[in-house]
């Protein structure tokens, strides 16, 4: 399978694609269902392929060129886990991950022993393996000597981080919460791709099989579903989407909905999930069913399901250097709106951020004078000028005070000069 993932370069289009909250009234298409829908939200519905002209450039944009690794977790249990020379390693028995960070851990690798008792227990770094559908196989990037001198996985300390430091260093990896991170099997395929940022270190690793099964709910505790799969990006050490089942019975009729894993969050129990969206919106999301999975390593597709959630987008390699911001983005509720596109909070009274752009407007004595003159709206962080001032260094300066405050990533100015 082609895993490689083809980075954006374009400066400008990585922030614009950093703040996009998604676009207000402007679905963009899905491969599921072109038949039109309730169009009553401000959210995208990802049903109509007709209404936006915009968004089918900007999601065309947004896509990475090559297809995404997208392997369902329970399809790589038990296969058959085999190094560089073709020599047999033992089976692949689980993943393991850190949901809320959307990231894989390691992939577990069984060894030795039978019948499961005596054997060894390895966890490999996830972009150390390459998955061969037509064989079925996994192959390690790695020699038996290589192999058997990886650590010994304990269960019993799942959170402790430096036993898998030192299994990824075995592979001649740093691991992604350190500098320089698993993106470097992503650079070596891609040199133009972006250097790797630290990320926070694993700290609630769960075995994917864990995961499968959870109950999912509302964030007013109502059931939506449960987790049916996981989809996994190995070649960059990703979760691509956690696959949500609804409705049918036992299993036939669900529908299925493929969700950014950084969407869910853990109960307070740890025995279940919470997406922050009600049943009506998860019902517009895009979806599928068993008996007919999508393409789901179509980077097209990957797009319109990140931009629906709000989630940052991780294979644009600017988006790491924002992480934080765009995951406070994907955590606010999905917003209501009526059958026009939504409302933008205008400043000074509802949104801080254009409030702090008036403030400092007002600082400076040079455009105190045209303050009040200037018509400012935010959505997430991308802001919005409106309004006429008398001279073009006027323009320029309220263009350059709103990009220096902090919090905003784009600025779309539309301010004209009077002639």
């Amino acid at each position: 399978m082609t895993t490689r993932l083809l980075a954006l370069t374009a400066g400008g289009l990585m922030a614009f694609a950093l703040a996009w909250p998604a676009l207000p009234g402007e679905p963009p298409p899905t491969p599921i269902d072109k038949e039109k829908t309730d169009t009553n939200k401000a959210v995208p519905e990802v049903t109509d392929t007709n209404k936006s002209s915009a968004w089918n450039k900007l999601s065309d944009l947004l896509a990475p060129g090559p297809q995404f690794g997208a392997d369902k977790s329970t399809d790589l249990l038990g296969k058959t886990v085999r190094g560089s020379d073709n020599a047999k390693f033992g089976e692949f028995g689980d993943c393991l991950i850190d949901l809320p960070q959307g990231r894989i851990v390691a992939g577990l690798v069984k060894s030795g022993g039978l019948l499961g008792i005596g054997e060894t227990v390895r966890a490999i770094p996830p972009t150390a393996f390459q998955y061969n559908e037509t064989e079925r196989t996994l192959t390690l990037n790695a020699d038996k000597r290589t192999f058997h001198q990886t650590p010994a996985f304990k269960a019993s300390q799942m959170d402790d981080v430096a036993q898998f430091v030192a299994s990824y260093r075995q592979f001649g990896q740093e691991p992604y919460w350190s500098q320089g991170g698993t993106r470097q099997a992503v650079r070596e395929a891609e040199p133009s791709a972006a250097p790797a940022v630290a990320s926070a270190a694993p700290s609630n690793v769960r075995k994917a099989t864990q995961i499968i099964g959870f109950t999912v709910r509302d964030s007013a505790q109502q059931e939506l579903g449960e987790i049916r799969d996981l989809v996994l990006d190995l070649k960059s050490g990703h979760i691509l989407y956690a696959v949500l089942a609804q409705g049918g019975i036992l299993g036939v009729g669900d529908k299925l909905y493929p969700i950014p894993p950084q969407a869910l969050s853990f109960a307070d129990t740890g025995k279940a999930l919470v997406l922050n969206m009600s049943r009506d919106q998860l019902e517009r999301a895009p979806q599928f069913t068993k008996e007919n999975w999508p393409g789901l390593s179509d980077p097209k597709w990957a797009s319109d399901v990140y931009t629906y959630y709000h989630a940052p987008m991780y294979w644009l390699p600017a988006h790491m250097e924002k992480d934080k911001g765009a995951t406070e983005l994907m955590r606010q509720p999905v917003r209501e709106a009526e059958d026009k596109p939504a409302k933008v909070e205008t400043a000074p009274a509802t949104s801080p951020l254009a409030s702090k752009i008036v403030e400092a407007l007002k600082a400076d004595s040079a455009l105190a004078s045209v303050a009040e003159s200037i018509e400012i709206t935010a959505e997430g962080s991308v802001v919005t000028l409106k309004g006429t001032v008398d001279t073009e260094e006027q323009k320029e300066a309220v263009v350059k005070a709103a990009k220096n405050t902090d919090g905003v990533t784009e600025v779309d100015d539309q301010i004209t000069v009077r002639k």
